[in-house]
């Protein structure tokens, strides 16, 4: 037995070789076979077992010029072992591996069609994601940072986005905090530096539909927990809608983007879980005392009593009655003059 256990390791070894050895000397119309050859064996190697072999052809992967072969076969291929090595519970191989990569990653993603490396930074993210492997979120961050800088198609920006949201919807189910943090922070932070306020509007509305199926589902205590860095985010926009430097215009975006954004996932939360609006904007408030840091308070305190003021000045006919009952919320006044008359201008 032992005989044939050494006679397989030298056949394996004398296959390595030689692939190896085609993947140096291919020229450039034949570096995708070669190196769909190595990443096959690799492949292979994890199923079978055969850590060393797998391991060797990973780092054939990771020496080979980026002359051999094109970038979008080499991407596919560090994805399939990725992908393997995943599927056979090697999670810390699996870390080594994608940390080994970055650097090649990122070259290669800058040298594809943009369609396609937005396919394999949502395909990356979601292995990553749906193991729980925390140590590679450092990776999938620079990857997906860099990737959505480098976008300039609107339409694919939309297209990532959307996946993105989705992807966020199934952890929030999954009760993943680590993760769901991870990924609300990639994507708003992404929002604030395209800049394009369409698009923010478009993906907030996406962000809304589903904590509010999440609120049908779980209540909506745990849909606010799981989307608390949109928050956050909110908060963020409140700011810069106070803040003189910006244009006028952009400061009145900015307000309308969070109050709107705000207004209609209340409404809708209330709507299938067969309460009034304002049973659940006093539970809100008391999420964002209860969940936010003690440092944005005082901001808390100003989005609740400017979101109260637009409720009711855009639906009166549905506030008229329940305004009374959110009195103590609106004292004492700290909405301040101007984002009082901001208020005025955008209703």
């Amino acid at each position: 037995m032992e005989e044939v256990i050494a006679d397989k390791s030298v056949e394996w070894q004398q296959i390595l070789e030689q692939a190896f050895s085609v993947l140096h000397q291919a020229k450039e119309a034949e570096g995708d076979q070669a190196l769909q050859q190595v990443s096959l064996l690799g492949c292979i190697g994890l199923k079978t077992g055969r850590l060393s072999e797998a391991q060797a052809c990973f780092e054939e992967l990771l020496a080979v010029g980026s002359s051999k072969g094109s970038a979008f076969c080499y991407l596919v291929c560090v994805k399939n072992m990725l992908v393997m090595a995943a599927r056979t519970r090697n999670g810390e191989l699996f870390m080594e591996w994608l940390l080994a990569s970055e650097i090649r990653l990122q070259q290669a993603l800058s040298q594809v069609e943009q369609s396609k490396a937005v396919d394999f930074v949502i395909a990356l993210t979601f292995i990553v994601c749906d193991r729980r492997y925390l140590a590679c979120l450092p990776v999938l961050r620079n990857l997906a940072g860099r990737l959505i800088n480098a976008i300039t198609d609107k339409k694919l920006v939309q297209v990532l986005f959307n996946e993105w949201t989705s992807l966020i919807a199934q952890m929030a189910r999954r009760k993943w905090d680590e993760v769901n943090k991870f990924l609300l922070g990639v994507l708003l932070k992404a929002l604030l530096k395209k800049k394009d306020l369409q698009l923010m509007k478009l993906t907030l509305l996406q962000l809304n539909m589903h904590l509010q199926m999440y609120s049908r589902w779980d209540g909506f205590e745990k849909a606010f927990v799981s989307y608390k860095e949109l928050q956050y985010f909110y908060l963020l926009l409140l700011k810069r809608a106070g803040k003189l430097r910006f244009d006028e215009g952009l400061r009145q975006q900015y307000l309308v983007i969070v109050l709107r954004s705000i207004r209609e996932w209340i409404a809708n939360v209330a709507r299938v879980g067969m309460q009034d609006d304002l049973d659940i904007i006093r539970q809100w408030q008391e999420l964002l005392k209860k969940h936010l840091t003690a440092g944005v308070q005082s901001w808390v305190d100003l989005l609740v009593q400017l979101e109260i003021a637009y409720w009711n000045l855009t639906k009166p006919k549905t506030s008229r009655k329940q305004l009374e009952y959110l009195a103590d919320l609106l004292e004492p006044n700290v909405v301040t003059e101007e984002y009082n008359t901001l208020l005025k201008r955008v209703v």
